[in-house]
């Protein structure tokens, strides 16, 4: 079981601007439903990559002698052959594989919803259970906000739960097992793209910008990663091929920027250059899924200056509050979501839970976390959870490292159709007056 566990009663009220459509609460049906999702671990070795998770729950239906069985065929009855099984001894866990994914992402990626060729069940040990009490396949989630549209239309940039991807351009694409070196263990935070970040799910991505004499870059801290330019054709070819909404936390300038403001200048005008026929002018973090599709334009580019933005507000949008609890370890990073989760929330913008643990400078120089992968494999099965329970309902964005070793897309799709039951009483237009700090 995961430690931590934050128990499901009820979805309670967001905070000022939203009310029950007829009581304070409601219950919430999925969370007292059997549920089974493939992730795929972090973690590579020189003999491992990409390696399968399985997690449930089934909240108190658990029975003696339930398993959890892995497929590469969709699975129909109990005596089917199954790569890898397990026997459940509590009512919600996760369980490691060890059977690599062995992905290779197509050139040219796919827009539909599909399965990547691995299945799981959830199977009760029971003559007169012949069908599995949970199924699921590793999916990818290219247009989860077109396909759950009625359910999420009304829904308001302020209290949408949108999936998202820290340090977004500090990615590493590898389908080799290898030996990460200390540079890689440190630097990268994502295994995907761009392009395989927004295809599996992601609507928000934490992008920090560097200025360079040749180029702007994505980076992470002072390590240049990739260059904006390609990251940027990733996301129109993306918008271009769907229907939703993506949301640019554009959250740090740590290189070429100090005391430098033509390369604000330089930088704003390049976003208008590359994505001018899809940016979205401010209309306020009030503004409705509906009411954002109405004008056309589905790409919010959040600008950490609010200086800056108050003289382009027809392009850029103002800063998200990112709350970031800079700890270490899995109980410290719950300690500080509790905390935010049952604090006060911005008003005026959006907020990201950064649902990730950060290593010290030492700790990095002696090896002691033996890296972000390994750090994101200790924490990224109870986010998941977590946010599956009662703090869904209250999440704006959560921001995470390796994004497919979570579930953090499934929740927060089942969480925003959650929604449906809570209307907006009010909606207000607002301004934010100072830039929000990391």
């Amino acid at each position: 079981m995961w430690p931590f566990r934050a128990f499901p009663v009820v979805l309670f009220l967001f905070e000022s601007g939203w009310s029950a459509k007829s009581v304070s609460s409601v219950k919430v049906p999925f969370l007292y439903e059997p549920h089974i999702e493939i992730t795929v671990s972090p973690i590579v070795t020189p003999d491992t990559l990409r390696i399968l998770d399985i997690s449930w729950r089934c909240e108190d239906n658990w029975v003696e002698g339930d398993w959890v069985a892995l497929y590469n065929v969709e699975p129909t009855e109990k005596s089917q052959p199954s790569k890898f099984s397990h026997v459940v001894k509590e009512d919600e866990g996760w369980v490691r594989t060890y059977i690599p994914e062995n992905r290779t992402f197509p050139e040219t990626p796919s827009f539909k919803k599909q399965c990547l060729g691995w299945y799981a069940a959830y199977w009760r040990q029971s003559d007169m259970i012949t069908l599995p009490v949970a199924t699921t396949c590793l999916t990818t989630n290219p247009t989860w906000m077109e396909d759950n549209w009625e359910s999420i239309k009304s829904i308001s940039l302020r209290n949408i739960f949108l999936p998202g991807t820290h340090d977004a351009g500090a990615y590493q694409l590898a389908y080799s097992p290898f030996e990460p070196n200390r540079f890689q263990k440190y630097v990268y935070a994502q295994d995907e793209s761009i392009m395989e970040q927004l295809i599996h799910g992601a609507r928000y991505l934490d992008f920090r910008i560097g200025r360079y004499p040749s180029a702007f870059w994505l980076n992470h801290d002072i390590a240049r990663v990739h260059i904006l330019e390609y990251v940027l054709e990733d996301v129109k070819l993306f918008l271009n091929k769907t229907k939703e909404i993506v949301v640019i936390d554009v959250h740090a300038f740590p290189v070429g920027f100090k005391n430098r403001p033509d390369s604000h200048a330089e930088l704003i005008q390049y976003f208008r250059t590359k994505m001018g026929d899809h940016l979205l002018a401010f209309m306020g973090y009030d503004t409705t899924m509906q009411q954002i599709m109405d004008t056309g334009k589905r790409l919010i580019i959040a600008y950490n200056d609010a200086g800056i933005v108050a003289k382009n507000t027809m392009f850029l949008w103002y800063p998200i509050s990112q709350k970031w609890g800079d700890v270490k370890s899995v109980a410290d990073l719950y300690k500080y979501l509790e905390s935010i989760m049952h604090g006060r929330h911005p008003r005026s913008t959006m907020w990201s839970a950064m649902a990730e643990m950060t290593p010290d400078a030492w700790g990095v120089i002696v090896d002691k976390y033996k890296g972000l992968r390994t750090m994101a494999d200790l924490s990224n099965h109870n986010v998941t959870e977590w946010f599956y329970d009662e703090w869904g309902g209250q999440a704006n964005i959560v921001a995470v490292d390796f994004i497919r070793s979570t579930g953090i897309v499934s929740t927060a799709i089942k969480w925003n159709k959650a929604k449906t039951a809570m209307v907006p009483t009010r909606s207000r237009r607002t301004t934010i007056f100072r830039s929000l700090k990391r």
